[in-house]
C-alpha cells in the first residue's frame, strides 16, 4: 500500500543510488539582506544563539542598522523588516531573551518611557508590562514558561532581584527567596517534572538549588552552611534531573535528583572535581565532558547506574577537550583533539569511538563548531587552512565547503533551520556580519508504504523488514539531486486469544481489525461470528481469523468444553496441580469415560478410555510445561488445566 503525500515532479530514471550530498549547483549561498548597509554589523557573533526564534511562522531576531539601532527584526527568510523602533533613532531598543507563550511573542527591550521590562508582542501591537513604574528597570532575564505561567527573574528596589510570573494579564512576584531588598539572582530555570528548578543566593545558604511549584520556592540544600555548591547545567534524562554541583570534600560533581533523592558521583576523587558539562542523551543514555587527573577532559557516558571512560581519545593526563555534541546518522558526532590531528570530528556508536573527519589535514586544528543536522547532512563551521571559518556540508564521505568571503578569511556562526533554509550570520569586509540563507532545489520525494509481517521492501538500499524512516539519494550529474523518504509500517496482526468463563477474546485491537471465527474441527467459517468476542454453543475447538490492514493472520485453536453441562453434577477434581508428572483425577458424582491431554502447542499427547470415578495420569515423560486436560464423563466434558513441573 503506497501513498505518496508530498511530491516535487523530478524523473528518478537513469539515477544511481548514493551516498548523497547535493549538487553544487543545487545549492545557493545568499545574503537575505544588508540589513545594516555597508560595512557596518547587523550582528554581533554570538547574538543568533539567544536572540532568534521562529514566531508565527516568521524568524524574529535581534538586528541593528544605524539609523534605528539595535531593534527587533523579522524575516520570511527572503526579506527583512524592523518590527518596531522602541528607542526612536540610533539609541539601542533591543530584544533580547525571545520566548514563545500563549501565542504571543515576549522579549525584553529598552525604551525611554518604561526602561528595560518584559514585552509582549502578538503580531501587530508591541506592548510593555511595565514591572517597575516610570522609566526604571526591572531588567528582565531567564524568561521560561511552566504550567500555562511565563517565569522570568527581575529586579525591583523593594524585593531585589528575585524570580517573577507572568499569567497573560498580570506580573507579580513569584517568590522572595533572599528576603527584603537582597537579591537571590535565581539563574539557569529550567523545567523539570512541572517544577521549575534554578540556582539562587540566600545570606543563610549561599548559591544553592532551588524549586518552584508554582506556589512555594523550597530550597534544596547540597552543600549546608553559606558555602553554597553553585549547580548548574541542568538536565533531563531517564525522569530525573542532572547536573553539577561542589562541595569543599568532592569539588565540581555530577548530582541526579529525582524530586526525592539527592545522589552524588565523584567521578574525580577527593576535593579537585571532575567539572562535569555538555549533557546529551544518545541511544538511552546520558554522555558528557567530565575532567579527571588521569585523563584529563574526555567524554564519559552514564548508563542510569555507574558512569564510565567512554575512551581516553587524548591518552594520558592530556585533554581531548569533547564539545559540540550532536546526533546524525544514529551516532553521536563531537569534536575533540587526539594530540595528532588537532580539534576535529569524532564519532561514537557508543562501542566504537573514532576520527569522524580530518577537515584541516595533519596536526592543526579546524575548531568545527556549531553543528546541526539539516536535509540529512552534517553542516558545521570550520577552518581548513584556505579559506578560513566558513559553513561545510558533510554526509559521511563527501565534505563540501561554502566560501561566503572570499576576499577574506570568514566568520560564519550561529546556523539554524527555518523554512526548509539553513540560516546563518556571516561577514564579508564589505558587508559586516549579516544574515545568510543556504537554499537547496534538491527534490524530495515523501513515500508511506505498508507491508505484512514476513514480507519486506526495498528501501534504503537493501531490503527492509522492520516499521521505521529510510532514505534513498539518488544523484544526477546535470540535474538536482533526488531523495526518496520512505516511511515504512509494518503490520504484524495480534493471533492471541484469551478464555474466559467459556468465552474467547481475540487480543487484537484497532479501527480496521476484523474477525472472523471457525470451528478447528473442520475448518468451517462460522459465517455470523465476527465479533471481537466469541461464545461457542457447543464442544469443540475454534480459531479467529484476524485481517489488520490487508494483512492476515490466525489464531491457535482454543478448546472448549463442558457447554452447557451443570458443574456441580460433573464436577471434577484434579491433584495435585502443579505435579512432577503424576496427577489423579476425580469425579464424585459422575462415572469418567475418557481421559484426552493436549499440550500448548495443541498436539494430542494422552488418550485413555477408562469407566471408573478416579483416574491417574502419568505424564512425567513429556516436558514440563502447561497442558489442557478434557475430561469426558457420564453428565459431560470438563476443560482443566495442567502445569507439569
Amino acid at each position: 500500500m503506497k501513498n505518496v503525500f508530498t511530491l516535487t515532479c523530478a524523473t528518478l530514471l537513469s539515477l544511481s543510488i548514493t551516498s548523497f550530498l547535493a549538487n553544487a549547483q543545487c545549492e545557493t549561498v545568499t545574503i537575505i539582506e544588508d540589513i545594516n548597509p555597508g560595512s557596518a554589523d547587523a550582528f554581533a557573533p554570538g547574538w543568533g544563539v539567544v536572540n532568534t526564534l521562529e514566531y508565527d511562522d516568521k524568524l524574529y531576531f535581534n538586528g541593528k542598522n544605524i539609523t534605528s539601532g539595535e531593534e527587533l527584526w523579522v524575516t520570511d527568510g527572503t526579506t527583512t523588516n524592523i518590527v518596531a523602533d522602541l528607542r526612536p533613532g540610533a539609541p539601542n531598543g533591543g530584544a533580547n531573551n525571545l520566548t514563545v507563550y500563549d501565542g504571543k511573542l515576549y522579549f525584553t527591550a529598552t525604551d525611554d518611557i518604561f526602561g528595560t521590562e518584559l514585552w509582549e508582542y502578538d503580531g501587530v501591537t508591541q506592548t510593555a508590562i511595565d514591572i517597575v513604574s516610570g522609566a526604571m528597570s526591572s531588567n528582565p532575564s531567564e524568561l521560561m514558561v511552566m504550567d500555562g505561567i511565563l517565569y522570568f527573574v527581575a529586579t525591583t528596589s523593594f524585593y531585589g532581584t528575585e524570580l517573577w510570573k507572568y499569567d497573560g494579564t498580570t506580573a507579580s512576584l513569584a517568590a522572595d527567596i533572599n528576603l527584603g531588598t537582597s537579591d537571590s539572582d535565581p539563574a539557569e530555570l529550567f523545567v523539570f517534572n512541572s517544577e521549575l528548578y534554578f540556582r539562587a543566593y540566600t545570606s543563610g545558604s549561599g548559591i544553592e538549588l532551588w524549586k518552584y511549584d508554582g506556589s512555594t520556592a523550597t530550597l534544596i540544600d547540597i552543600d549546608p552552611g553559606i558555602g553554597g555548591s553553585s549547580p548548574g547545567g541542568f538536565y533531563s534524562f531517564d525522569s530525573k534531573l542532572y547536573f553539577s554541583a561542589a562541595t569543599p570534600t568532592s569539588g565540581t560533581e555530577l548530582y541526579e535528583y529525582d524530586g526525592t533523592t539527592l545522589n552524588n558521583f565523584d567521578l574525580e576523587s577527593g576535593s579537585a572535581g571532575s567539572n562535569p558539562i555538555r549533557f546529551i542523551t544518545y541511544d538511552g543514555k546520558l554522555y558528557f565532558r567530565a575532567t579527571t587527573s588521569a585523563e584529563g577532559a574526555e567524554v564519559w557516558v552514564f548508563d542510569g547506574t555507574t558512569p564510565t571512560l567512554l575512551m581516553d581519545i587524548n591518552p594520558g593526563i592530556s585533554s581531548s577537550g569533547p564539545g559540540d555534541f550532536t546526533i546524525y546518522n544514529d551516532e553521536l558526532i563531537f569534536t575533540a583533539n587526539d594530540g595528532t590531528n588537532g580539534q576535529e570530528l569524532w564519532h561514537t556508536d557508543g562501542t566504537t569511538t573514532s576520527l569522524y573527519l580530518d577537515a584541516y589535514s595533519g596536526p592543526p586544528s579546524s575548531n568545527p563548531s556549531n553543528l546541526i543536522v539539516f536535509n540529512f547532512d552534517l553542516y558545521f563551521v570550520a577552518d581548513d587552512g584556505i579559506i578560513g571559518y566558513e559553513l561545510r556540508g558533510y554526509d559521511g564521505s563527501s565534505l563540501t565547503s561554502y566560501d561566503t568571503d572570499p576576499a577574506g578569511s570568514g566568520g560564519v556562526h550561529d546556523p539554524i533551520i527555518y523554512d526548509s533554509t539553513l540560516i546563518f550570520i556571516s561577514t564579508t569586509p564589505t558587508t559586516g556580519y549579516e544574515l545568510y540563507r543556504l537554499e537547496t532545489s534538491d527534490v524530495f520525494t515523501y513515500v508511506d508504504e505498508q507491508i505484512c509481517a514476513g514480507d519486506s521492501l526495498m528501501a534504503g538500499g537493501s531490503y527492509q523488514l522492520a516499521t521505521g524512516t529510510y532514505y534513498d539519494y539518488l544523484s544526477a550529474a546535470s540535474t538536482c539531486d533526488s531523495i526518496v523518504i520512505t516511511s515504512l509500517n509494518v503490520i504484524d496482526p495480534n493471533e492471541n486469544t484469551t478464555v474466559s468463563l467459556g468465552t474467547i477474546t481475540s487480543a487484537a485491537i484497532g479501527a480496521e481489525v476484523t474477525y472472523q471465527w471457525m470451528d478447528c474441527a473442520d475448518s468451517t467459517l462460522m459465517v455470523d461470528d465476527t465479533l471481537q468476542d466469541f461464545t461457542p454453543t457447543l464442544d469443540g475447538s475454534y480459531a479467529v481469523i484476524i485481517a489488520d490492514n490487508g494483512c492476515i493472520d490466525t489464531s491457535a485453536c482454543t478448546l472448549i468444553a463442558g457447554v452447557g453441562i451443570d458443574q456441580e453434577t460433573n464436577k471434577v477434581n484434579v491433584y495435585p496441580n502443579p505435579s512432577n508428572g503424576a496427577f489423579v483425577i476425580s469425579s464424585p458424582q459422575a462415572s469418567i469415560k475418557q481421559v484426552v491431554l493436549y499440550n500448548s502447542l495443541g498436539q494430542e499427547v494422552y488418550n485413555r478410555e477408562v469407566n471408573s470415578l478416579e483416574q491417574i495420569v502419568d505424564i512425567s515423560r513429556h516436558n514440563a510445561g502447561c497442558y489442557t486436560l478434557l475430561v469426558i464423563t457420564e453428565a459431560g466434558t470438563i476443560q482443566k488445566q495442567l502445569i507439569l513441573e
